[in-house]
């Protein structure tokens, strides 16, 4: 009986790890699929562009007025101040978040753009309707096997599906 129960937990262990890293994969996908065509997400505007995360509003009203300061010694340019904020602004400064937290996998602002990146995903599911069509992936809690039987008939991954997952990551 004891080892029936040690059996059943290493399964579902094994077959845990399996679902988690088929959900990694899935996710990594949809994050590709978001980077290459977030232009396609852009063309619907917000629902409520006044609920934009604070850091990120200030960001990008700084980032105008650093321009404006750049900008308006060049003969002929007329800049106007920033009055709203558009969903393409809030989609490439999320890309510049993914990109920048990819590339500086250690330091302090690495905590602070994960937060903030896990914001701005929920501010686009609610405010976004483009966005939530394409990024509205979820990952699942595995549920654990509770029958030993069941266990030693089933498999931890189809065949193809292994292959195609180790390939993938």
């Amino acid at each position: 009986m004891k080892q029936s129960k040690e059996a059943l937990e290493i399964y579902n262990n094994k077959k845990s790890a399996a679902h988690y890293l088929q959900a990694t994969i899935a996710v990594g996908e949809a994050q590709r699929a978001f980077l290459d065509e977030a232009h396609k997400i852009t063309a619907t505007a917000l629902t409520d562009a006044a609920k934009v995360p604070r850091e990120v509003a200030s960001e990008l009203f700084e980032a105008s007025q650093v321009s404006k300061v750049v900008y308006e010694k060049l003969e002929g340019f007329e800049f106007k101040d920033k009055t709203a904020i558009t969903a393409s602004e809030i989609i490439a400064y999320l890309k510049a978040l993914l990109t920048e937290n990819s590339l500086f996998t250690f330091g302090c602002d690495r905590e602070r753009q994960g937060k903030l990146i896990s914001k701005l995903h929920r501010y686009l599911m609610g405010n976004l309707t483009s966005y939530q069509n394409q990024c509205a992936s979820s990952v699942s809690e595995y549920q654990p096997v509770d029958n030993a039987e069941s266990a030693k008939s089933a498999e931890l991954l189809g065949k193809s599906e292994c292959l195609s997952s180790w390939i993938d990551v």
